[in-house]
């Protein structure tokens, strides 16, 4: 990019952004760089000093003339440093028409209309002396310079040192190279050996009244053309004047015989009156002289001109003015409490509290040199009886408590609690300190803050609001907290350290602060995900499964007041919920879950402004186990175990229905067998019913079977035995007749035997209705066919059958042979297995 002729150049003193562009100044080289080209700029030789001011670029050249440039080259201005040989160090715009030229060893000039003049202080000598290196333009036309053997000079805007530092009250060093003012005012400074940060326009500055000894302030008073200031090292005063050259301003004279520890200071008329550990004393300029013989006299009051009451450690005393002089007068009968905390009312009630104690209204009689006083405490409306602190406000009479501020209710002779106080400080507040000042303004001290109500007198109204400081939280002394508004820009706080000057007017708000996210890191291995820059485009981050543990780190630019900074925060995603303000600047996520995030952080100031959303947005994926693949085989392996599961239930069901069937079958199969064997049983038992039936039956059956083949044979022997009789010859005829007339009844009795229908009927009991079913079957059988039938199913034989039947055995035979045919039998079939089927 650089041109090859030019690439060896030397150091760069100078980088001036110009119109767009940038110039480098070596000693004898000018680079300039536009639009990502970088070319050599003619200037005729060796240079000193490039900067740009009031729209124009300047240069000074090595002889000392001074340059702008014009077009592409540079013209004359001025040989007036030429001449001197002065080298030019700085160049800052006074105004549209006017510039400022600082040189190293000469002063200040102006340039105006192409002459150059003389810009004199009253501090020339010291700013010559101490070689002017740089300068800067700060607000309100103040003008920062800096020097190489002296600091940094702060000039107003009437061309006065407001300011000078340097090592001996806090800069690193005397050598300062450069200076940058920023948004807010504030000083940067670069040293010889670092950066120096300068708040100027800072409402607080530190007073030591009594130089290095730094002690403890207690009081502090304006009287006459002077400033006092009490610590626990003595008495000290300063002239008081509207501006103090630096070398002033820790200028403070020790006022004589005023050693020790001063209480207190009051102003009683032309007089100031001092209470010392060693006594009271009146202050004449720089001396003090004691008033004896009191010893620890904390506070003076006048009760009426020529008289004052002082508080003593002791009780009371009363001083008289004579001759011009105050003198002690005699002690007051009837209060031994030390009278620290003394006040009077508009209504000239005196009163007087102990921490310890209470509060009194002191009725004073100076002729019989008594003091009687009605006491107040709980009874009286007060909280407690410690720690009350009684002050006289707008000419009433108020008591700060533990429990917020009282005041004297005199129709009721009691205390109660004040609502406007309790309004604007709060219910319970432990109120320790009040101040009025001229304005009617309330400075006030509590547990957690200092600051002060402000009345803003609108015509009918008036509206009090209550501004804290912060700055000055547990900055004053406990117990023995004072505060002296010497004027609206002046306020003298007592501190453990001297005092502190705050000035009301430099307190308002520069704007709201800045929030920038510093750094995002991972947690494990403090690597660096997020450097706090970012630029157009730039994608979101996007971090492993792993990395989800994050520390986020920011600050405010707000230099000024980075100890009153608080910052809120919240993780979209994780929690949209802000968090309470507070003033951490770092905070930890750990184990993050996947998904999408944004950072947001915001900044809030002392005077509650606000900065706008600082935000970062990244994303933290899923493992690989909770991955969308994985989760698409976790579907697929939810879904192959469900079917799984459901074909393992599936088969589980079945076994053990079939399991519960095979028990069911085999319960059943054992209740069926039980059954059956019951049924066996129970067909046992009627089949042995039925077989002794039977027997019965068979044993009727046989026996009327016998008896019929007893009768058929007894009938045949007795036809027989006729038959012969009737065939004798010597037989008469009336014998013969009547033989043949019993013969005939026999073959009657045969064919009509009654015996038959009871055989009949027991033979169907036993063989199950067999002629019944054998006539349903064969109706066309003839009755001796039936008879036949029933003795061959008896099992009767052929000669049983044919006495039954009255025929011959022959007979008999012909009869089966008939039978066969009307039943229908082949040749070969069985007609007793026919008979037994039916």
């Amino acid at each position: 990019m650089i041109p090859e002729a030019y690439e060896n150049f030397q150091d760069v003193w100078d980088i001036i952004p110009f119109e767009g562009k940038l110039f480098f100044r070596t000693n004898k080289l000018l680079l300039c760089l536009n639009d990502n080209s970088i070319e050599a700029v003619e200037t005729g030789g060796p240079m000193n000093f490039l900067t740009s001011a009031g729209g124009r670029l300047f240069l000074q050249k090595g002889e000392g003339t001074l340059y702008q440039l014009s077009g592409s080259g540079f013209q004359l201005v001025s040989t007036f440093f030429e001449e001197k040989k002065m080298l030019i160090t700085a160049m800052l715009p006074q105004d549209d028409e006017h510039i400022l030229i600082f040189t190293l060893k000469n002063g200040i000039f102006q340039l105006a209309d192409g002459r150059i003049s003389p810009w004199n202080t009253p501090f020339d000598e010291l700013l010559v002396n101490s070689r002017i290196y740089t300068a800067c333009k700060l607000k309100e036309g103040h003008i920062a310079i800096g020097t190489t053997l002296s600091g940094i000079f702060i000039l107003d805007s009437l061309r006065r040192i407001e300011h000078h530092l340097s090592k001996d009250n806090g800069l690193q060093n005397n050598t300062v190279l450069s200076l940058f003012a920023d948004r807010q005012g504030n000083l940067w400074a670069g040293l010889d050996n670092g950066i120096s940060w300068v708040h100027v326009q800072s409402s607080l500055t530190r007073i030591f009244a009594d130089g290095t000894l730094e002690g403890t302030g207690y009081t502090a008073a304006a009287f006459n053309d002077k400033l006092y200031f009490g610590t626990n090292t003595g008495l000290y005063c300063i002239p008081r004047q509207d501006f103090y050259p630096p070398a002033l301003k820790t200028r403070f004279t020790k006022v004589a015989n005023a050693d020790g520890q001063v209480w207190g200071l009051d102003v009683l008329g032309e007089n100031l009156l001092a209470g010392l550990h060693e006594g009271a004393y009146r202050v004449d300029n720089t001396t003090a002289y004691r008033i004896p013989p009191l010893t620890g006299v904390w506070k003076f009051i006048e009760l009426e001109p020529g008289l004052a009451l002082a508080g003593h450690y002791d009780g009371l005393a009363l001083f008289r003015k004579k001759a011009g002089s105050w003198v002690f007068d005699s002690r007051l009968e009837g209060m031994e409490e030390s009278s620290r905390i003394l006040t009077k009312d508009e209504e000239g009630r005196i009163w007087m509290s102990h921490p310890y104690r209470g509060v009194y209204q002191l009725l004073i009689d100076a002729a019989d040199k008594t003091v009687n006083y009605f006491f107040y405490d709980e009874s009286k409306g007060l909280p407690s009886s410690q720690n009350n602190y009684v002050f006289a406000l707008a000419g009433n009479c108020f008591v700060a408590t533990e429990k917020g501020v009282y005041r004297f209710q005199e129709n009721e002779n009691r205390f109660i609690p004040d609502p406007q106080f309790k309004e604007l400080l709060g219910e319970n507040t432990w109120v320790k300190y009040l101040r009025q000042d001229e304005r009617g303004n309330i400075w006030y001290s509590t547990d957690t803050e200092t600051g002060l109500l402000m009345v803003d007198d609108l015509a009918l109204d008036k509206k009090v609001k209550r501004l804290p400081i912060p700055e000055l939280k547990n900055r004053m002394v406990g117990g023995f907290e004072f505060l002296f508004p010497l004027d609206e820009k002046n306020i003298f706080i007592a501190t453990e350290e001297g005092f502190l000057l705050f000035n009301p007017s430099l307190y308002q708000a520069s704007g709201a602060p800045t929030v920038i996210l510093n750094s995002v890191k991972l947690q494990q291995t403090d690597s660096l995900v997020f450097g706090g820059w970012k630029t157009a485009g730039m994608a979101e981050t996007t971090l492993s499964a792993h990395n989800n543990a994050l520390v986020f780190n920011w600050s405010s630019n707000d230099f000024a007041d980075k100890d009153f900074i608080t910052y809120s925060f919240r993780l979209k995603g994780l929690n949209n919920a802000w968090t309470d303000w507070s003033p951490n600047t770092s905070t930890v996520f750990n184990n993050l879950p996947p998904g999408e995030y944004s950072f947001e952080v915001r900044a809030r100031n002392k005077h509650q402004q606000q900065s706008e959303v600082t935000s970062w947005s990244f994303e933290v994926l899923a493992p690989w186990y909770a991955s969308t693949w994985a989760y698409s085989v976790y579907s697929m392996l939810l879904l192959g175990g469900l079917a799984y599961l459901l074909y393992t239930q599936q088969k589980k069901f079945e076994k053990e229905k079939a399991k519960l069937e095979s028990t069911h079958q085999q319960r059943e199969a054992r209740h069926l067998e039980r059954v059956q064997q019951t049924e066996a049983e129970i067909e046992r038992l009627r089949n042995e019913k039925l077989q002794a039936e039977i027997s019965h039956k068979n044993k009727e059956l046989a026996t009327t079977t016998m008896h019929l083949v007893q009768k058929s044979e007894l009938m045949n022997n007795l036809r027989k035995n006729l038959l012969k009789i009737s065939t004798k010859k010597e037989l008469d005829p009336g014998a013969k007749s009547e033989i043949n007339r019993l013969i005939r009844i026999i073959d009657r009795d045969a064919s009509l035997d009654e015996e038959w229908n009871r055989f009949s009927r027991h033979f169907d009991e036993v063989h199950s209705d067999f002629l019944q079913r054998l006539r349903e079957k064969h109706p066309q059988l003839s009755p001796n066919d039936y008879k036949l039938c029933a003795y061959l199913r008896m099992n009767l034989t052929t000669k049983e059958i044919a006495s039954l039947l009255n025929l011959s055995v022959r007979g008999v035979e012909a009869s089966r042979y008939r039978l066969r045919k009307r039943l229908g039998l082949q040749t070969g079939e069985n007609l007793i297995d026919f008979l037994l089927e039916i």
